[in-house]
């Protein structure tokens, strides 16, 4: 991520598809990471760190994660900028 080497990642869509509330709370955390970079961490990198989460809670026994509160009470359109900064209709998960 520091110096823009590209990686492939096979699995984004799995993630997103099956562990979307896993992938929201990957973004939702890695927003430092990106403040510290000065970037926004690639969907490729946080799928990974959404893996590395999720095998975590797994080996915890944890089953399932509780609803996540919205991020804020913005209208459809609006940026979330605790989030991926994308607009909330294409944001990781409303």
């Amino acid at each position: 991520m520091k110096y823009d080497m590209p990686i492939a990642n096979d699995y984004v869509a799995e993630v997103q598809r099956d562990y979307p509330e896993i992938l929201h709370l990957t973004r939702r955390s890695i927003t430092h990471l990106e403040s510290y970079l000065g970037k926004p961490v690639p969907e490729e990198e946080a799928a990974y760190i959404a893996m590395h989460f999720g095998g975590w809670l797994h080996r915890d026994g944890v089953q399932r994660i509780k609803s996540i509160p919205p991020l804020s009470s913005a209208k459809t359109g609006s940026r979330h900028p605790r989030c991926c900064g994308r607009s909330s209709k294409h944001c990781c998960r409303n």
